[in-house]
């Protein structure tokens, strides 16, 4: 059975790591899957709100010291599902796939007894304004810390200027709770 077969029959399995040892069988080896209840549901667009598709999708988890992982691509419409249990998810694409949009900060989303959402808004502004009517995204506001403390450069910013101040990104911060309204 395959993965995708495992995936489609809504099953989950820890990561199994096998030590090999040359002439020496491994056998009896058994491998848990659980059924993934839950979903994790999301696009992945670009700033235009076009939806990027085949982007790959992957999250990650460790609950009960076992590590789990979900991948799955975005469809046409740019939408995806992975399929989890409970626990604390890390959600991220695959940067190779987004065609030299610059990539955004995986997102962490805590499962717990429902499903949750988790958007990707790939080469968003990093203005700190509403100037071009785009909702300020916390992708923005995380890539706009890291260009303030030189983790990041400038460059990854669609509207780039040459420095990103604490001002901008405190408007950030405010135009993201505030959603761009006047």
């Amino acid at each position: 059975m395959s993965s995708d077969d495992i995936a489609s029959l809504n099953l989950i399995g820890a990561q199994l790591q096998l030590v090999v040892v040359d002439n020496h069988d491994q056998n009896d080896i058994s491998i848990v899957l659980q059924p993934a209840h839950y979903q994790i549901t999301g696009s992945v667009r670009d700033s235009n709100q076009q939806p990027l598709t085949n982007v790959g999708v992957s999250a990650g988890a460790t609950i009960g010291g076992l590590n789990y992982n979900a991948y799955t691509q975005t469809d046409t419409n740019g939408d995806y599902t992975l399929h989890v249990l409970n626990g604390m998810w890390t959600v991220g694409v695959n940067c190779d796939d987004l065609h030299g949009l610059p990539c955004f900060s995986n997102r962490n989303v805590t499962v717990d007894g429902s499903n949750e959402a988790v958007d990707f808004i790939a080469g968003a502004a990093c203005v700190g304004d509403c100037r071009n009517q785009q909702a300020v995204t916390i992708d923005n506001i995380f890539t706009m810390v890291a260009i303030a403390l030189g983790e990041a450069d400038i460059s990854v910013c669609q509207n780039s200027a040459h420095m990103v101040t604490v001002t901008q990104v405190l408007a950030a911060i405010h135009n993201a709770v505030d959603g761009c309204n006047p």
